[in-house]
């Protein structure tokens, strides 16, 4: 529970610290030159800031006040279970500060999306196992793999479909970086299928429970996204901003859904052992 409330304190801290990095940046300045029908200008930043509602200082207060909190949860998981959820702690604060703040600015250089399908997928899981069970086995590993890789595309399915808009932003996405549509249509397939591949091999292969496989109720959202990618990659001019939507909301349907299946599953294989 202690390791549940410090990762939700965290997260709310890095989600305000990146809406800080963010206005520091000037890149809310920079929304209006965004298309009124791109996920961005609808979506917004910081509008509590923009709008007068808070100060940057009161942002800057809350940052401080959440991040607090989960370092305390994490010091006192430390105490009990050692160095292993100290490194752990270290790396995911490193990595979200930089997701959007100095040096580093991940996000600016192409690596934001990766960056957070690692700190929500893989780190998140392994270090609750760790702070839970004192343990971090390959079965984890390769669950929170699966998990990381639908989250990363959900902000990569945004990233492709708002690439010219991250453009006039100045911001390299990961889209961005890989340039090509041949390039970018081979990421989404990664990213949606790897995990169906992974689940069906370990099912197979005797690793986890025959439940596991119900997973795969799940692969039409995941063909449906590299559908809508491909004909948007390709110029498909019937494809409109509302379909675009869809496909960015039909990514945070897919890692849902997805989780919620092995949640199950997880139980089924407990309570049939």
């Amino acid at each position: 529970m202690l390791a549940v409330i410090g990762v939700a304190a965290a997260h709310l801290g890095m989600n305000l610290a990146d809406d800080y990095f963010d206005y520091k940046n000037q890149v809310v300045e920079k929304t209006p030159v965004l298309d009124d029908d791109s996920i961005r200008h609808r979506m917004g930043k910081c509008h509590y800031i923009t709008s007068g509602s808070a100060t940057l200082r009161d942002l800057r207060n809350a940052i401080i006040v959440f991040l607090a909190i989960a370092v305390a949860c994490g010091l006192i998981i430390f105490i009990c279970r050692g160095w292993t959820i100290l490194i752990l702690m270290t790396l995911g604060a490193i990595l979200g500060l930089s997701y959007s703040g100095g040096p580093l600015k991940l996000s600016f250089r192409g690596y934001g999306e990766l960056v957070i399908g690692l700190l929500f997928g893989p780190l998140l899981m392994i270090g609750v196992q760790f702070a839970a069970c004192s343990v971090i086995d390959w079965n984890i590993i390769l669950i929170s793999t699966c998990v990381g890789l639908l989250v990363t595309n959900i902000l990569y399915t945004h990233s492709v479909i708002d690439a010219d808009n991250d453009e006039k932003l100045q911001k390299m996405s990961f889209a961005r970086l890989l340039r090509s549509n041949k390039a970018q249509l081979i990421a989404t397939i990664i990213f949606t299928i790897t995990p169906f591949v992974i689940i069906t091999l370990g099912t197979a292969l005797g690793w986890w429970h025959w439940s596991y496989i119900f997973a795969i109720v799940t692969l039409p959202l995941a063909l449906y996204i590299i559908r809508s990618i491909k004909r948007f990659l390709s110029g498909d001019h019937s494809v409109n901003s509302q379909l675009l939507c869809h496909c960015g909301t039909r990514s945070h349907y897919l890692t849902m859904s997805f989780c919620l299946v092995i949640i199950i599953a997880n139980i089924i294989e407990r309570f049939t052992i």
